[in-house]
């Protein structure tokens, strides 16, 4: 419910769309998530998004395409006007 809800976390058409709305009053929010044969992690806190993947992957942020490299922690400053 929470990574739907507050994380806003969408399959769509074979993607990952991420589209967080995370209360102000949260200072963090982890979890991980499985998407076809690929884990994902997600922490989101202080306006940014981490994401790391155990497989290549391109998932979608906030309308930006991102790379997802295995093993390599990405992060993502998030538009607060989402």
């Amino acid at each position: 419910m929470i990574e739907h809800a507050f994380a806003g976390i969408k399959y769509f058409e074979g993607q990952v769309i991420i589209e967080p709305q995370i209360p102000r009053s949260w200072r963090r929010l982890s979890f991980q998530q499985r998407f076809r044969d690929s884990w994902l992690s997600f922490t989101f806190q202080n306006s940014k998004l981490t994401l790391e993947a155990d497989q290549d992957i391109c998932v979608v942020v906030q309308e930006n395409r991102i790379h997802l490299t295995a093993g390599r922690a990405v992060q993502v400053v998030l538009n607060p006007r989402f």
